[in-house]
C-alpha cells in the first residue's frame, strides 16, 4: 500500500494492499476500494460504496456527495464502480438519491475530465464520456455507447448500446441502440464506424442499416414501421435489441 502522508483515511474504509493514493486525497464514510486502485492527488471520495479493482481516479474527482436534489440527504443511499475504469480530473459521481438507491459504474469506462453522472445513474461497460459531459438522473447508458463533449442528457432518458451522440448535443429521449444522435434528438445515421470498431459482423451491421432505413427514413408511421421490421424477420440479436428498445421506451425515441 502507497499512501502519502498529507492524504486523510477514515477508519471505516477498507483498502486493498496495493492501493495508492495522492496527496491531500480524502476518503471517508464506509468505503472499500479494491486492488491496484491508483487515487490521485486532491481526489475526495465519501458517503457509502464500493470501488472494484485497476481504477484510475484522476485529481479533483469527487465521488460519493450527496445528489444534488432538493428531497435528498444521500444518507441511505451509495455507489458502485466497477473494474478498470480511468476516471480523469474533476469528475464528479453522486449517490443515489433515496434509501438503497445507487448510482453504478460498470468495467472498462473512460469519463473524461468535468464530466458529471448524477444520482441513480447506470453505466454499462466500455462507455466513453467526452469531456463535460453531463448526466441528469436516473440516466442509463448502455454498453459501448459514445457521448461527447458537452452533451447534456435529460433526466430518465436512455442511451442505447454502441450509440453516439455529437458534440454539445441536448438529449431529452432515448437514444436507440446503434444510432448517431446529434443537436436536439436529431438522428443522423447509424453508428456504423462505432460498430466496426467493436467488431460487430457485417451481417449484423446491414441488418441495422435496413432497419434504420424502414424506421426513419421511409416516411411511414413509427407504428407501422415497427410491423414491418418485425414481419421481415431479422435474424442478429442486435436487431432484436433496436425493436426492444423502441417498444420499452417510456419517454419516445430520437
Amino acid at each position: 500500500m502507497k499512501i502519502h502522508p498529507t492524504a486523510i483515511i477514515d477508519k471505516n474504509v477498507n483498502l486493498a494492499e496495493d492501493v495508492e493514493i495522492g496527496p491531500y486525497s480524502v476518503i471517508e464514510g464506509d468505503i472499500r476500494i479494491g486492488r491496484k486502485n491508483k487515487i490521485y492527488p486532491f481526489v475526495h471520495i465519501k458517503g457509502k460504496g464500493v470501488i472494484g479493482d485497476g481504477n484510475e481516479i484522476h485529481t479533483g474527482a469527487v465521488i460519493g456527495d450527496v445528489p444534488q436534489e432538493l428531497n435528498s440527504d444521500g444518507k441511505t443511499s451509495s455507489f458502485k464502480i466497477g473494474n478498470n475504469n480511468t476516471i480523469r480530473e474533476m469528475v464528479t459521481i453522486h449517490l443515489g438519491s433515496s434509501e438503497k438507491s445507487k448510482t453504478i459504474i460498470g468495467d472498462n469506462n473512460f469519463i473524461m475530465a468535468c464530466s458529471h453522472i448524477a444520482y441513480d445513474c447506470v453505466l454499462g461497460n466500455n462507455v466513453v464520456m467526452a469531456n463535460a459531459a453531463l448526466l441528469a438522473g436516473h440516466v442509463a447508458v448502455c454498453d459501448q455507447a459514445f457521448i461527447s463533449g458537452g452533451v447534456v442528457v435529460h433526466q430518465f432518458c436512455r442511451i442505447g448500446k454502441c450509440s453516439m451522440i455529437s458534440g454539445n448535443s441536448r438529449i431529452s429521449k432515448d437514444v436507440p441502440p446503434f444510432i448517431m444522435v446529434a443537436e436536439r434528438n436529431e438522428v443522423y445515421g447509424i453508428n456504423s464506424i462505432g460498430m466496426k470498431r467493436n467488431s460487430y459482423p457485417r451481417e449484423t451491421i446491414n441488418e441495422i442499416k435496413e432497419i434504420y432505413k424502414i424506421y426513419y427514413k421511409r416516411g411511414i408511421n413509427k407504428h407501422n414501421a415497427l410491423d414491418k421490421i418485425k414481419s421481415i424477420g431479422f435474424k442478429t440479436p442486435e436487431a432484436g435489441e433496436f425493436i426492444g428498445f423502441i417498444l420499452n421506451s417510456e419517454r419516445g425515441v430520437c
